[in-house]
């Protein structure tokens, strides 16, 4: 935002790190967006001192059952889950990999190579992924991890099977 002395009472420039002070205030937001239009539902926002969750806890009183959240890895939490489902909303969350991923039991694997576990006393699927980008530079591969509610990897299926319905 500009670098205001207002903006700078009220937000604040945020440390300084290897390169110096940061330029101009910064802000924090977290928004609920449609994913067609791209128009906001709701946000919240405030200075870059408080985290995302913060800011996330608010806005995710407007979700309704039918609607899929769709979060980054800092979403990725026991809490949060909790609070989302109890919208009755579904998720799709990117999560963590490695020693700080959660802990995601296999309790079904899955034809597809997905598998059912619970998180926070919900029952949630996760999908382990290797994606591979390749630009005229070069290529980089990486492991990623999504934990949802839309617990059928084929729709039209049997609840958490994969299995086509007759």
């Amino acid at each position: 935002m500009a670098d205001t002395e207002a903006n700078r009472a009220r937000y604040p420039k945020p440390r300084g790190g290897p390169n110096g002070e940061a330029g101009y205030p910064i802000i924090r937001l977290v928004a609920i967006l449609t994913a067609g239009t791209r128009s906001v539902i709701d946000a919240d926002f405030g200075t870059d001192a408080i985290g995302e969750l913060t800011y996330a806890r608010q806005p995710i009183s407007c979700l309704q059952p039918g609607m899929v959240l769709l979060g980054d890895r800092n979403f990725a939490t026991c809490d949060f889950f909790r609070e989302v489902v109890a919208t009755g909303a579904d998720f799709l969350f990117r999560a963590r990999t490695g020693l700080s991923a959660m802990k995601l039991p296999v309790l079904q694997q899955l034809a597809n190579g997905s598998y059912l576990s619970h998180a926070a006393g919900q029952r949630v699927r996760v999908i382990d992924a290797e994606l591979t980008v390749t630009t005229e530079g070069k290529t980089l591969t990486a492991e990623y991890r999504l934990v949802t509610t839309l617990l059928d990897p084929i729709p039209g299926s049997r609840p958490g099977t994969g299995q086509a319905l007759p």
